[in-house]
């Protein structure tokens, strides 16, 4: 099966070629001896310039582009398109010349810092405020001056960063149906930064439609991550869980009565106040489910609860 072509004279543009052009588009007609051959013979028979091959007549310009047609009147024949540009072109264009096959090609990451409001539970520096003399220390709680919490609460604005990596794949994955939702529960790389365990979320995850490009199938996949940064602990030494860990104040109205901690059945009982009334707000607890006497905002005890399934992020197509 031969496969053979020569530069198009009557199809090319009448004005000569300019040394000062930065693109040029040069027709060829490609003839081949089997009717069945489609574009992908046509485009691996070494016949036509190669993406990236210089233009004849400036080295400065290289193939880009190509576009075939089958002539209507004549299943042997092929109409044939290439574009010649310069070195100007950016990344992604030069990435099409260097993977014609679209799931070959690297990953598009982009970052976007995220911001939503949070309750202000403690201070992140050290601050003098107006009138005052004394410090307020970075971590001290952000609570009234009887040391109860402010009704409604404070907020602020809080940061994260989510990254989309866009990615090119030949067909649904096999694990589309485990991923969404997911913590990473090993260390992972993207775009070169070294993610610990348990400090990122899948958050959003879309797979295009079937398409494609010189002769390839391929599907566009979008997937959406989310980094939490490690919480930091109150006191030295002090043991925190990893991000995307619920973590809640262990405050409530009723005590567990002595009862061993986390004790199946375990009774408990309405907590009262020195006027032997059920107290009107939460109080702090012991990790037992007893009233914590002397506990305040930044020694009270915390529950940890894992409410995201994990999964292994090394299997992404990140790269």
């Amino acid at each position: 099966m031969a496969i053979t072509a020569k530069l198009d004279i009557k199809g090319r543009s009448g004005r000569p070629y300019l040394g000062t052009d930065t693109e040029v588009t040069v027709p060829y007609i490609v003839y081949t001896d089997d009717p069945t051959q489609g574009e992908t013979a046509i485009r691996d028979s070494d016949c036509l310039p190669a993406r990236g091959d210089a233009f004849d007549e400036n080295a400065y310009l290289a193939a880009y582009q190509l576009t075939l047609k089958r002539e209507d009147s004549n299943p042997l024949m092929w109409r044939a398109n290439i574009t010649f540009k310069t070195d100007s072109m950016d990344q992604k264009e030069k990435d099409k010349i260097l993977f014609p096959d679209p799931t070959k090609r690297p990953a598009e990451v982009e970052w976007d810092a995220v911001g939503y409001q949070v309750p202000a539970v403690a201070t992140v520096e050290d601050y003098t405020p107006p009138g005052a003399g004394a410090v307020v220390k970075a971590g001290s709680p952000v609570v009234n001056s009887a040391w109860d919490w402010f009704d409604p609460p404070a907020e602020k604005t809080d940061y994260h960063w989510v990254c989309t990596v866009t990615k090119m794949i030949p067909a649904a994955p096999v694990w589309l149906l485990d991923i969404p939702g997911t913590v990473n529960n090993t260390d992972f790389v993207i775009d070169g930064l070294a993610v610990p365990q348990g400090y990122a979320r899948i958050t959003g995850l879309r797979i295009g439609r079937r398409q494609r490009e010189n002769g390839f199938n391929y599907r566009e996949m979008k997937i959406s991550i989310e980094f939490r940064r490690m919480r930091e602990a109150r006191s030295p030494g002090e043991e925190v869980p990893t991000p995307w860990i619920l973590e809640l104040e262990n405050v409530g109205y009723n005590s567990r009565s002595g009862s061993t901690y986390l004790a199946a059945g375990a009774d408990s009982e309405r907590i009262l106040d020195a006027n032997d009334k059920p107290v009107p707000t939460p109080v702090y607890l012991d990790i037992n489910g007893d009233e914590a006497i002397g506990l305040t905002p930044t020694t009270t005890t915390k529950r940890h609860f894992k409410i995201y399934r994990t999964s292994d992020f090394t299997q992404l197509p990140l790269e």
